[in-house]
């Protein structure tokens, strides 16, 4: 192959767990599924530039363990040939969908973490088989009716995420929503074109007992609809870790979760349909994977909250109105009583790896968790790349990382995070030397 072109390659997966495996993503609250609405798929994109190798995945999943990615990348880069920090494993963080690495707790994770690693390395191998000459074009949108931050600053001080609609005690937004709407066309010789759409919330719209890709998916199912068949589509979800489908600032919705999902995937896919044939190109060159370091501290915590957080773990409930009343009247969270814990027992700081992925002038940067909107925005701005797309969930979940400011206010996010208030700033320039690095 000649080194000075660009190759890209595709496959897609059916990735659904067995009926009855817990589907997580609404805390310590059970949720066996019962069933599947429509299917969930990994996604593989792989790249060469005739010396480099590396490849994409995008997998309608609520995540992926850090653990488990690591054995999923070494498999991959044993099978296909290629360094595991370029094998980047992107989740759309779908919440009625499972989490890839397993939990042992549950009985059926065993033999479907097994399946999960063949369904990787098979499909990496596949996209591998399927590379063909390309060149890249980008686009790039806004669409400001699909995501709205999720946590509110209250009129008595307070701050509260998902505050409810219409609340008049509400007084501003605490974050900035990331509007922008990115588009990638790897337009292929002898093959379906590969277009990528890139944004940014969570998706946690269909809720209930059935697995469904929830609105990434529709908008995958929608975009190709659309160009009739004639192109491969990926929805990677950028960082929204703040960032939800509920407009609080109205009445909540008439349709059905189900409905809204598909309403969203209908305005997702429109912006990339408007903004899809005002594609320009870009030089498509070298393909390299990366990681680097991130280190910070510790969620801080007072020392007179340790006992009551220990009553509350030892009540052992599934959540908070569930606890004593006295109990209840400290106002502490079950989330921040287990991270309390925790924390007592962790010694120093923590380190987190994060993760890039070259291609020509367009790269990836993946976060192993939920950033806030304006993490991916400060990303962006400070890169040097032609496009940056930001992805969460990404070979790793490690939880929330909220911005400083957010470390000031209150809210879910903070009470729920083991990291302190530099772990969004020191993710951030882990990211930017990554993309430094890039040529």
């Amino acid at each position: 192959m000649d080194e000075k072109k660009l190759y890209v390659g595709y496959y897609r997966e059916c990735i659904n767990p067995p009926m009855g495996m817990h589907i997580p993503g609404h805390g310590s609250v059970p949720r066996p599924s019962v069933g599947i609405i429509d299917d969930l798929y990994v996604y593989a994109v792989a790249f060469s530039d005739g010396e480099n190798k590396g490849i994409l995945f995008n997998c309608d999943a609520l995540g992926i363990t850090t653990s488990g990615s690591r054995v999923i990348q070494n498999a991959v880069a044993e099978r296909c040939g290629l360094d595991p920090d370029a094998v980047y494993i992107a989740c759309t963080h779908c919440h009625t969908a499972m989490y890839l690495g397993g939990n042992p707790a549950d009985k059926t994770w065993g033999s479907y973490h097994g399946r999960v690693i063949s369904l990787f390395t098979d499909a990496a191998q596949f996209a591998f088989e399927d590379l063909k000459p390309a060149t890249i074009k980008i686009a790039r949108g806004e669409l400001h009716d699909v995501g709205f931050i999720r946590r509110f600053k209250m009129k008595d001080g307070s701050l509260k995420t998902n505050a409810g609609y219409l609340n008049p005690d509400i007084k501003e937004y605490d974050g900035i929503q990331d509007p922008a709407l990115q588009l990638i066309r790897f337009e292929r010789e002898g093959g379906k074109e590969i277009v990528l759409i890139n944004f940014s919330t969570h998706p946690d719209v269909v809720n209930g007992r059935y697995y469904t890709p929830d609105w990434p998916g529709y908008t995958v199912e929608v975009m190709k609809g659309a160009l009739d068949g004639n192109a491969e589509v990926v929805m990677v979800n950028g960082f929204g870790g703040d960032s939800n489908h509920c407009n609080r600032f109205k009445a909540k919705p008439t349709c059905t979760s189900l409905e809204f999902a598909k309403r969203m995937a209908r305005k997702v896919a429109g912006e990339a349909l408007k903004i899809y044939d005002d594609a320009v190109e870009v030089p498509a060159g070298k393909v390299a994977g990366y990681s680097e370091v991130a280190a910070f501290g510790k969620n801080p915590h007072e020392p007179w909250e340790e006992p009551i957080a220990q009553q509350i773990v030892d009540c052992k409930v599934l959540t908070e109105k569930d606890l004593p009343d006295e109990l209840r009247a400290h106002k502490m969270s079950l989330k921040k009583a287990h991270r309390i814990l925790n924390n007592m027992k962790h010694e120093g700081g923590f380190e987190v790896t994060i993760f890039g992925l070259q291609v020509g002038s367009v790269c990836f940067i993946g976060f192993p968790g939920e950033p806030f909107c304006e993490t991916g925005m400060d990303i962006k701005k400070g890169s040097k790349m032609e496009m940056t797309v930001c992805s969460c969930r990404t070979n790793g979940s490690e939880g929330y990382f909220p911005t400083r400011r957010a470390f000031a206010g209150a809210g879910y996010e903070r009470d729920y995070t083991r990291f302190g208030p530099d772990c969004s700033e020191s993710l951030t320039d882990a990211a930017l030397r990554i993309i430094d690095r890039m040529e």
